[in-house]
C-alpha cells in the first residue's frame, strides 16, 4: 500500500511540475504578447506622429504654394499699371494696398516719399491719412531703423521693430500728440526703405495691431522684401525716364533675390543659365523678341524651387528618391505661379520643360524630340552646363573639359545635338574656354 502510494505521489509531482512549466509558459507568451502588442501600439502612434507632421508640412507648403502666386499675381497687376501712371504717388499708393492684401498679418500700413528733409505720407491704410498729411512732418523726427537697439534685422532693406509709438524725442511735443492720434497702436511694424542709390526716397511700412499681437513669418518678409524691391526700381526707373522692358527685368531679379535667400545654390546660376541661353539663341538665328523670351525664361527657369523645403535645397549629401520627387516637382510649381501672369505666361511653358530629356526621359511629362519646346532644349543645356561647372556641396565642379565631353556624349539623348552644336559654336568664341580640346566631336 505503501508503494502504491508512493507511486502515485512521484507521478503527481510529474504532473504538478510539468504542468506548472507549461502555465509558466503560457503566462510568458501572454506577457510576450502584451508587449508585441505595446510595441505596434507604439509604432501606430509613431507613424500617426509622422502622418500628422507630413500633413502640416503639406498644409504649409499649400499656404507657401499660395503666398508666392500672389506674390506673382501682384507683380504683374503693378507691371500692367506701371506704364500707364505718370506719377509715383499712384503706383506706391497701389503697391501699399497689394502688400496689405496679400500679406496674411498686415493690417495697417503706410507709404512716405521723403523729399529733401520733408517727410511726406501720401497713402495709408487704417491710419488717418487726412491727418498725417496736415502735419509738418520732418525726416529728423523719425526713428532710424538701422540706429534702433529694438531693429530686428531681417535683411539689409527689411527692419522689424515692436510697438514703434512710442514718444520720438526728436519730435516736437505738440507734433507728436497730433501724429499720435493720426496712427493705430501698432504690436509690430515691418519697414522697408526705398534706396535708390546711396539715398532713401522713401519708405513703405506695414504693421500688426496691438489687438491680434501677431508677428510676421520668415515667408511674409521676403514677399514684403520683393515688393519693396519692385517700388525701389518704379522710382528708380520712373525718375531716370526708362520704363517697361528694364523695369520688369528688375522685377523679375527681386524675385530670384527672394529664391536666393531659400536656396544658396541657386546665387548667380539663374543669370548665367538666362545669359547663356541667349548667346545660344542667338548663334541659332532668333529674332530679337525670340532671344528676348529666351533669355527671360533663362533668369525665372528655377523659380518654382521657391517651393521646394529649404532642407531638401541645402542637403549636402546626395537626395533620397523622395527627396527628388519633391525636386522634380519645381518645373510644374514654376509654371503654374508664371501662367498667372499675362507678362510671364509665354515663357511658363518654357520653363515648365526645361528638365525634359530630348529622348524622352525627362520630366515632368515625359515629352521627347521636337515636342519640347525648343527654348527649354536651350535652357536644359545652358543649366546643365552651369550645374557641371559650379562646386555643389556634394562634388566638385567639372573641369571644363569633361563638361563639354559630357554634352557632346549626350547629344540626341539627352540634349538636342543642333543646341549642343551652337553652344559649342559658343564656347569656342569665349576667352574663359578657347583652351577646350573638343575631345567627343
Amino acid at each position: 500500500m505503501f508503494e502504491f502510494l508512493t507511486i502515485v505521489f512521484i507521478g503527481l509531482s510529474v504532473y504538478l511540475f510539468y504542468h506548472n512549466r507549461k502555465l509558466k509558459n503560457s503566462l510568458l507568451d501572454v506577457e510576450s504578447g502584451k508587449n508585441e502588442v505595446k510595441r505596434l501600439i507604439s509604432k501606430v502612434d509613431e507613424l500617426n506622429v509622422r502622418y500628422n507632421e507630413a500633413e502640416f508640412e503639406n498644409q504649409k507648403l499649400f499656404h507657401l504654394v499660395e503666398q508666392y502666386e500672389n506674390v506673382i499675381q501682384a507683380a504683374s497687376r503693378l507691371i500692367e499699371m506701371a506704364s500707364q501712371l505718370d506719377s509715383d504717388k499712384g503706383f506706391l499708393k497701389k503697391l501699399l494696398e497689394e502688400a496689405v492684401e496679400i500679406i496674411p498679418e498686415a493690417e495697417y500700413g503706410s507709404v512716405v516719399i521723403v523729399d529733401g528733409e520733408d517727410w511726406n505720407y501720401i497713402h495709408t491704410v487704417g491710419h488717418d491719412l487726412g491727418m498725417l498729411q496736415r502735419l509738418d512732418l520732418k525726416r529728423e523726427y523719425f526713428l532710424d531703423p538701422r540706429k534702433s537697439e529694438d531693429t530686428m534685422y531681417f535683411d539689409s532693406n527689411v527692419f522689424v521693430l515692436d510697438g514703434i509709438e512710442v514718444h520720438n524725442s526728436d519730435m516736437p511735443e505738440e507734433v507728436f500728440g497730433e501724429y499720435y492720434k493720426a496712427t493705430l497702436r501698432t504690436n509690430q511694424t515691418a519697414i522697408m526703405e526705398i534706396d535708390i542709390g546711396n539715398d532713401v526716397a522713401g519708405t513703405i511700412s506695414i504693421d500688426t495691431s496691438k489687438k491680434s499681437k501677431a508677428i510676421f513669418s520668415n515667408e511674409s518678409l521676403k514677399m514684403f522684401g520683393a515688393l519693396g524691391n519692385i517700388a525701389a526700381t518704379f522710382l528708380a526707373f520712373q525718375r531716370l525716364g526708362k520704363m517697361h522692358e528694364e523695369f520688369q527685368k528688375e522685377i523679375i531679379l527681386s524675385i530670384i533675390r527672394m529664391m536666393e535667400i531659400h536656396d544658396a545654390y541657386t546665387r548667380g546660376h539663374s543669370e548665367m543659365v538666362a545669359d547663356l541661353s541667349r548667346k545660344i539663341a542667338i548663334k541659332m538665328g532668333y529674332d530679337k523678341e525670340m532671344v528676348k523670351e529666351t533669355y527671360w525664361s533663362g533668369l525665372v527657369h528655377d523659380i518654382g524651387k521657391i517651393l521646394v523645403p529649404e532642407a531638401i535645397l541645402n542637403k549636402p549629401s546626395r537626395l533620397s528618391n523622395a527627396e527628388f520627387d519633391i525636386i522634380k516637382k519645381h518645373p510644374g510649381w514654376g509654371h503654374e505661379v508664371l501662367a498667372q501672369s499675362i507678362y510671364l505666361s509665354s515663357i511658363a511653358v518654357n520653363v515648365r520643360s526645361h528638365h525634359e530629356r530630348f529622348d524622352g526621359n525627362g520630366y515632368p511629362d515625359g515629352i521627347s524630340g521636337d515636342e519640347i519646346p525648343e527654348v527649354s532644349r536651350i535652357l536644359t543645356v545652358a543649366d546643365t552646363w552651369d550645374a557641371m561647372t559650379r562646386n555643389r556641396s556634394y562634388r566638385k565642379a567639372l573641369d571644363y573639359q569633361t563638361a563639354v565631353n559630357e554634352l557632346i556624349k549626350n547629344k540626341d539623348r539627352q540634349f538636342d545635338g543642333k543646341v549642343v552644336d551652337a553652344f559649342i559654336e559658343v564656347l569656342q568664341e569665349d576667352n574663359r574656354y578657347k583652351e577646350i580640346i573638343l575631345k567627343g566631336s
